[in-house]
């Protein structure tokens, strides 16, 4: 990779910072693994430990990206800048069509999980106030940012690269997707697999829009803050009752299937006419090297996926353990 490159702009970073942050979740993982069996018995104690190994591990996202971008000069083309007033007004109505458009086919799913005997885990503890306080600071406080500031501030800045080196809006969308499955990735989480890859890619998207990891931040965020009231058990059995049946029938397959489709229709309509912003090209923001612009240096464009690569199948080992964990449970 030519020198003068590595020093404005590179591809390698984003996929050396997912690789890190997978490394790091398992690192925590195998650490705090060790430690909880010794506690268990201590509910106060467990909790606290959870809530540290949740945080240490956003933290640690956020951190390898950061690590990655300061060794490698890198300057990411999408970072925590301020963006227009039109933002505030987006992200509301860009948080509803997700919830409204991508929860049906994750719910179609969900219950075909269920109904092959998969048990669904919780995503808050209501029966211990200590670990409810601690997990919806974690969930809405501290894990959005993080998230963002790894998936769509190092990551999707080096796939738009990988991708196409000169910006054109077709390769964009392999950018977007890539995202959206890296990020669906990362939670290893088989329940929430299909909505977290379709809320990826509108944070991609929201992303490249706004020149900004701002506005998926706040998404993100609102996202977090309404799956947690959902999570409240009333709540929850009237919502999904109220739909787990419709799912089951050929309709409501068929509106799992058009909901999403016509959710990102929408949110791609709105934000594009909201937002008349070009899609970023890296070859004038960066001030890259001929030798980049020629294809004579591809700025670590293979090597970093290599890195996505080797990411991926550690996931993807790690998701089919859970899945079965699931139904062994």
């Amino acid at each position: 990779m030519n020198k003068a490159y590595k020093k404005t702009n590179t591809a390698i970073e984003g996929g050396i910072a997912y690789f890190a942050a997978i490394v790091a979740y398992l690192l925590f993982s195998l650490i705090f693994g060790l430690i909880m069996p010794a506690v268990r018995d201590n509910p106060t104690t467990t909790a606290i430990l959870v809530f540290v190994e949740g945080v240490l591990i956003s933290i640690s996202f956020a951190a390898v990206a950061k690590i990655s971008q300061a060794s490698l000069q890198s300057y990411p083309l999408f970072r925590p800048e301020k963006t227009g007033r039109s933002a505030f007004f987006v992200v509301p109505i860009v948080a509803a069509l997700c919830i409204f458009g991508f929860q049906w086919p994750a719910l179609l799913f969900e219950e075909m999980l269920l109904t092959t005997g998969y048990t669904v885990r919780g995503l808050l503890d209501f029966n211990n106030p200590l670990t409810l306080t601690l997990s919806i600071i974690r969930v809405i406080a501290i894990a959005p940012f993080c998230e963002e500031y790894l998936m769509r501030g190092s990551v999707l800045s080096s796939l738009v690269r990988v991708t196409d080196r000169r910006g054109k809006a077709g390769n964009i969308i392999a950018a977007v997707a890539l995202n959206g499955m890296l990020f669906a990735l990362l939670h290893m989480n088989p329940v929430q697999t299909i909505y977290q890859f379709f809320f990826g890619c509108v944070l991609a998207f929201i992303t490249i829009m706004y020149g900004s990891i701002l506005p998926a931040v706040a998404l993100h965020i609102l996202n977090n803050a309404v799956a947690v009231v959902l999570s409240i058990p009333a709540v929850s059995e009237l919502y999904y009752s109220s739909i787990t049946a419709f799912l089951m029938t050929w309709p409501g397959i068929l509106v799992s299937i058009l909901a999403p489709i016509a959710a990102g229709a929408l949110i791609i309509a709105f934000v594009t006419r909201i937002r008349k912003a070009e899609i970023p090209d890296p070859t004038k923001v960066s001030g890259l090297n001929d030798g980049y612009r020629k294809g004579e240096d591809d700025g670590g464009a293979l090597v970093s996926m290599l890195f996505y690569v080797s990411a991926i199948i550690i996931t993807v080992a790690l998701w089919i353990a859970v899945l079965i964990g699931g139904y062994a449970a």
